[in-house]
């Protein structure tokens, strides 16, 4: 999905010089399958990107449908030939998640890290890898989202964006954002005895170092107010960066997510269930999340006993 700031950035770039001054009732299709052909060879692009980019002009000319200008939206039904785009390289095995053994290093790095400087922050990692929520999601929690067995989803923060002078827009800060990413993302998750362990330690060691510890005050806090994405996804470097860790692959928070709703996969629960636990809006997108964790002798193990029976 496109955020407002995307949209203004592919209209200045790819479509603004391109084909704005055609009048839209000269739009048809040839045209438009002549634009896209254009930019994809001249900026070399990936399939993905450029479908980011059809995505805002088709957003575009669907509202001039809407409002009658034109009859139809040419550009949604044209198919662009596969080989105009950059070939995507194949990603390396658990280059995206993490694998068992991986997950108990880091989340022990961030048990230590958070022991030798009475942080609760590097808790917050380990709370990642068993509730697999949006880090936004994490910055934003309060402590009145903690009921019992659960933990509920119901804001997140955001960056702000304030406009330039150019009309355009740029990062302001962040905020925190009244509601989830989408109504799917309205959510409760199951905390298991290990995550309400460390929900409790986050509460000690907040009241601790000063923090307000109210309902209604955010469980991770610091000294410059509160949290944004680049906190953990810094810290997380940090564990596994060679000075620590040195796992094969730079990961984000982003990858943790990954690596829980694959875990949940591998457990053999129902997808639909995963998809609520997740926050997905629809079964398909829950499925691109799914990756392989084994490493590659784990994975050799299973196929030998798979195969030789």
């Amino acid at each position: 999905m496109n955020t407002l700031a995307d949209d203004l950035a592919y209209w200045k770039v790819y479509i603004k010089d391109s084909i704005a001054d055609i009048p839209l009732s000269q739009l048809g299709g040839t045209k438009l399958k002549a634009w896209g052909c254009r930019i994809i060879k001249d900026h070399s692009m990936k399939k993905s990107y450029f479908s980011n980019i059809k995505r805002t002009l088709n957003s575009m000319l669907d509202y001039a449908v809407d409002e009658e200008i034109i009859e139809a939206n040419r550009l949604i039904d044209i198919k662009f030939n596969a080989n105009l785009f950059r070939p995507v390289t194949p990603k390396e095995e658990n280059e995206e998640v993490f694998t068992e053994k991986e997950q108990q290093l880091v989340m022990e790095e961030a048990e230590k890290d958070s022991m030798e400087n009475d942080s609760a922050l590097p808790l917050g990692i380990c709370i990642l890898f068993l509730t697999g929520m949006r880090v936004g999601e994490l910055c934003a929690l309060r402590n009145c989202d903690i009921k019992g067995n659960y933990l509920h989803i119901n804001q997140m923060v955001t960056e702000k964006q304030s406009k330039t002078a150019d009309g355009g827009l740029k990062r302001d800060g962040y905020m925190i954002t009244p509601h989830a990413k989408t109504s799917a993302g309205m959510r409760k998750i199951y905390l298991t005895a290990k995550a309400r362990e460390y929900f409790r330690q986050i509460r000690e060691l907040n009241k601790k170092n000063g923090y307000p510890c109210g309902d209604k005050d955010l469980v991770f806090q610091r000294k410059q107010g509160m949290c944004n994405q680049r906190v953990f996804d810094c810290r997380l470097k940090k564990y596994c960066n060679p000075n620590h860790l040195d796992l094969p692959f730079a990961k984000s928070c982003h990858d943790i997510r990954l690596s829980y709703i694959s875990r949940l996969f591998d457990s053999g629960l129902n997808p639909d269930e995963i998809r609520r636990i997740a926050g997905h809006e629809n079964i398909e997108m829950t499925m691109k999340y799914c990756r392989g964790r084994k490493s590659s002798e784990e994975l050799e193990k299973v196929l030998e006993q798979s195969l030789s029976t």
